[in-house]
């Protein structure tokens, strides 16, 4: 059996809190503050206890009481504080009054409300509301207390948590904003978090730069090719979206200068038709006696590292040669495919196979000698 959402009991509890509003009468004498002692946005109010209770599916949840302050001298129906629920077709007559009440969004529900006023310090009253978990009986009562209270101090606070959220979240979109792959998330969709027009001015800048666009573009291959990943994830897509380029295109600014500006990893990964070229032309054949001109043995590594990973710029580009004749030789008698130069190296594994097999072949005619 599915347990309630708390959103529901939440719910539940706004429609209690609202019910003392409507008969509201003034409190009786008592201890009160005096104004020194009152905060900024004091407002007079009453206590109230409340008690709710709820069934379900068969099942009861115990009633469950709170001390509550409402605004004094205030006239309004029971309005839950869910910014997806409306109350409708409000109706009053003697010391009763009904409602309708509908939920939209993930937790949409409807339901019918009546409460009776027994007198100007009590209330009772349920609503009856049917949703995807099923239906729901709520029963609610209210009880007056002495004295007053302040009711404005739930509105500060949640002023106050509202102020501290945003500023977080401010201080968050400012920092991603440097990052293109931490700031996709939250500047991206039909409804980015992060909306200050300085800080998309930086994001975008970053998405469009070597290292983010780079980035941004491996995490959208990734997401493409592996299962684990989010399928339907295209951070540079959604970015590009957002920022107003067009992918493509910035790709070809990117790789013009990539070159020139020594972006060798970008280059690599996002110009493999030209970084096969270039390859072909400073890093083939080359080795320890043998290595690519200082200005380009970097890019002659990275190229190397890119042919050995999957995805990368889209495809796999030729690997260039690098490393020791002993460590390109390792690589290709593990399985690697032939780079330009190696012909030694695949001389070398047949003779490494061939004395291989002689020496088996021995090891068998051995055992057999021996009967084994």
């Amino acid at each position: 059996m599915r347990a309630t959402r708390t959103p529901t009991l939440a719910l539940l509890s706004a429609i209690v809190l609202s019910a003392p509003n409507v008969f509201a009468a003034p409190a009786p004498g008592g201890a009160q503050a005096t104004p020194a002692q009152k905060p900024a946005g004091y407002e007079p109010g009453e206590k109230w206890q409340t008690t709710a209770s709820m069934q379900m599916m068969g099942m009861s949840m115990p009633g469950q009481s709170a001390e509550v302050c409402v605004p004094k001298n205030s006239d309004q129906s029971p309005v839950p504080i869910d910014r997806n629920c409306r109350v409708l077709d409000e109706k009053r007559s003697g010391n009763k009054v009904t409602s309708r009440m509908v939920c939209t969004g993930k937790d949409a529900m409807e339901g019918a409300m009546e409460i009776i006023y027994d007198g100007p310090g009590h209330y009772r009253g349920k609503m009856v509301a049917k949703s995807a978990e099923g239906e729901m009986t709520m029963a609610y009562e209210g009880r007056k207390l002495p004295g007053e209270c302040d009711a404005g101090e739930i509105k500060r606070k949640v002023a106050a948590a509202e102020a501290r959220a945003n500023a977080q979240i401010a201080q968050s979109c400012k920092e991603s904003a440097q990052d293109a792959l931490k700031g996709y998330p939250l500047f991206t969709g039909a409804t980015p978090m992060c909306k200050d027009p300085k800080d998309r001015q930086v994001f975008c800048a970053s998405v469009q730069g070597y290292r983010g666009f780079g980035m941004l573009a491996q995490q959208e291959r990734l997401s493409r090719h592996d299962a684990r990943q989010d399928l339907a994830a295209r951070p540079l897509t959604d970015s590009a979206k957002s920022c107003g380029f067009d992918v493509e295109a910035r790709r070809s600014e990117l790789c013009r200068d990539a070159e020139r500006k020594h972006e060798w990893k970008f280059f690599t990964n996002e110009c493999p038709a030209l970084a096969t070229v270039l390859a072909r032309r400073e890093c083939a054949g080359r080795n320890d006696s043998n290595p690519p001109a200082e200005e380009y043995r970097e890019f002659c590594l990275a190229y190397s590292q890119a042919g050995r990973q999957a995805g990368g710029g889209g495809s796999s580009p030729e690997p260039a040669a690098s490393g020791s004749s002993a460590e390109r030789c390792q690589d290709l008698a593990d399985g690697e495919k032939r780079r330009p130069g190696d012909e030694s190296c695949a001389e070398e594994s047949a003779q490494k196979k061939s004395m291989g097999d002689k020496a088996k072949d021995s090891m068998k005619k051995l055992k057999g000698l021996l009967g084994r």
